[in-house]
């Protein structure tokens, strides 16, 4: 083992964290003793970290009124130089096993490694685990990685879990990265350690878990702060030129990066609704929808005939739309719906986008239909077509519920739809179209069928 060579670990706080003994205690307990470990405190947590740097003169106070330089990302070279050989970081509200830097240290010098991660169990603040990431353990040169990305990736998306060799750090340039609000700091850790992964020559993943990650509320990742609405196109384009430098990128690579852009479009979405009304929701849902990655993730799956499938990415956001049709213009009403009807396979929910002003007068009707909920949506169909005879759209509505009924094989409401359908053409004096409802009716075997007086003057008879 290499008891000679120091690591450097580093903690940041944000808040006024209760677990911080907890995450200082994980560090200052490791059987691997040969540490210095670095905290930026807050004017809340200093007398507690001040306490322990008392006791332990590995524990380094610093100000988080450095600024953005009290950042991993940018305070970590000044770590490398401090004559740390390895470098890594902990979350205030997370903590390590005690044999963490030990056994990861051991994997690092056995394999070669410039770089090296462990498994995460993921906790809720109760301390209930709630999933574990790991894998299988792997050790690799860096001109491998490309076919290993999309299982790598995972323990490449935040800086904590993994240990950095001092060489990668002292390579590693931070003016690389794009200023954090360009993209609201969303993404950041993962474009750090993929620039860091560019100087490595060796990378692996160890199979024990040994990183405790406490899921919180309160993190970042559920705020919604400056540049967000950028985090995604950015992360795209950083992730893009990291593969780049392995060659061309693998039809398999484009996908996976696609498929990590529309997850992430949904996740600001989703937090947007979280924090804004729905007009500033429906402004963003407008930008996002009309970004060219986003029609190109879109176009993508409708090419690979993913965009009937409910989870979609065109079904979800088709849903997003249609709920946010009201809140927007006429162009902008007109130019959304065209395009998510382009998007859709043939079929009901086409149908239903071919006209905004249906969407905006039954917009819960029509997000039903697109949450594939037929169901409820055919009874609510026939309830709003009995509650008003003349309903707007009212012969749009007669066939959205006939569609229904023969896609549930429902026969009381197809029988329903078509009566009501014969009382429409009558009513609106298609005496052609009313004939052939009619007829259709008897030769279902419905014989009860009453006409109203106003047939008789349309000149149709039983």
């Amino acid at each position: 083992m290499m008891m000679g060579k120091r690591v450097g670990i580093y903690t940041k706080i944000f808040r006024d964290e209760d677990t911080i003994e907890r995450a200082i205690e994980s560090i200052l307990n490791q059987t691997y003793k040969n540490i210095r470990y670095y905290v930026f405190v807050n004017d809340a947590t200093r007398e507690k970290v001040e306490k322990y740097a008392g006791m332990d003169d590995r524990v380094v106070i610093l100000d988080e009124a450095l600024g953005k330089e009290a950042f991993f990302r940018s305070y970590v070279r000044r770590m490398a130089v401090d004559g740390n050989d390895y470098i890594a970081e902990l979350d205030a509200d997370d903590w390590y096993d005690a044999d963490w830097l030990e056994t990861t240290l051991s994997f690092m010098e056995n394999n070669a490694l410039d770089v090296a991660a462990c498994g995460s169990r993921m906790v809720d603040t109760a301390g209930q685990i709630l999933m574990y990431r790991s894998m299988n353990t792997i050790c690799l040169n860096m001109s491998e990685f490309p076919p290993y990305f999309s299982k790598l990736l995972p323990f490449c998306r935040a800086v904590w879990g993994k240990i950095y060799a001092k060489s990668v750090i002292l390579a590693y340039h931070p003016e690389k990265l794009p200023d954090s609000e360009e993209y609201g700091g969303y993404g950041g850790d993962t474009m750090f350690v993929l620039e860091v992964l560019k100087n490595a020559k060796r990378f692996g993943v160890c199979e024990k878990v040994l990183h405790n990650y406490q899921v919180s509320p309160a993190s970042a990742s559920h705020t919604f702060a400056k540049g967000r609405r950028y985090a995604a196109g950015v992360l795209f384009q950083k992730a893009e030129e990291f593969l780049n430098d392995f060659g061309k990128i693998s039809t398999e690579n484009m996908l996976f990066l696609y498929n990590i852009y529309s997850a992430t479009v949904l996740d600001t979405m989703q937090e947007a609704k979280n924090h804004f009304k729905e007009e500033e929701q429906a402004k963003l849902f407008h930008e996002l929808f009309h970004d060219e990655l986003t029609k190109k993730a879109l176009l993508i799956e409708k090419e690979m005939e993913w965009a009937g499938s409910k989870g979609s990415f065109c079904a979800q956001m088709t849903k997003l739309g249609m709920e946010y049709l009201q809140y927007m213009n006429g162009e902008e009403r007109e130019n959304c719906c065209a395009f998510l009807c382009y998007l859709q396979p043939d079929g009901l929910l086409r149908y239903i986008l071919k006209d905004t002003g249906f969407v905006q007068q039954y917009t819960e009707l029509a997000l039903m239909i697109a949450d594939e909920e037929g169901e409820n949506a055919m009874r609510m169909c026939w309830e709003m077509l009995e509650k008003d005879k003349d309903a707007l759209w009212e012969e749009e509505l007669i066939e959205i519920l006939l569609n229904l009924a023969a896609l549930l094989g429902n026969a009381e409401y197809f029988i329903l739809g078509k009566r009501r359908k014969l009382e429409y053409m009558v009513k609106t004096e298609q005496k052609e179209q009313a004939e052939q409802e009619y007829r259709d009716l008897l030769e279902m075997g419905v014989q009860e069928v009453q006409l109203p007086s106003s047939f008789a003057a349309a000149g149709i008879s039983e």
